[in-house]
């Protein structure tokens, strides 16, 4: 049998290399795709953590300038979340005002990830 010249179709050849390409580009897919959901998570636990540190700032200016005390009312601290995130803040009297550091920390793997907020807090009125 010959093939007839000006037959219209694709040979063997044509669609194993075309079903080669689709794959690797498929895999790639894949794994880029698996990539952006990691950073996902890792962004919103990081999110998290930023906003506990923020509440937490707040929280403390709010109690200093509430308190009839002031800034002596205000303590070291920590706190646990279910997600496994933990929130530690220090409190260290200044003149004038107190400095407040707080850590967050967030297991990622085996390891863990930390970032730290700190500010000033005024204690006169």
């Amino acid at each position: 049998m010959h093939a007839e010249h000006g037959s219209s179709g694709f040979t063997i050849i044509e669609i194993l290399v075309a079903v080669l390409v689709l794959g690797v580009g498929l895999i790639a897919l894949t794994g880029s795709s698996a990539a952006v959901t990691r950073m996902l998570g890792a962004s919103r636990r990081t999110s998290f953590a930023v906003q506990a540190a923020e509440r937490r700032l707040e929280q403390l200016r709010l109690t200093a300038r509430s308190s009839a005390s002031g800034c002596l009312s205000l303590a070291s601290g920590a706190q646990t979340y279910p997600q496994g995130m933990t929130e530690r803040w220090e409190v260290v009297p200044g003149p004038g005002a107190v400095l407040v550091r707080v850590v967050t920390a967030w297991p990622v793997g085996r390891a863990a990830s930390t970032d730290t907020v700190a500010t000033a807090i005024a204690c006169g009125r």
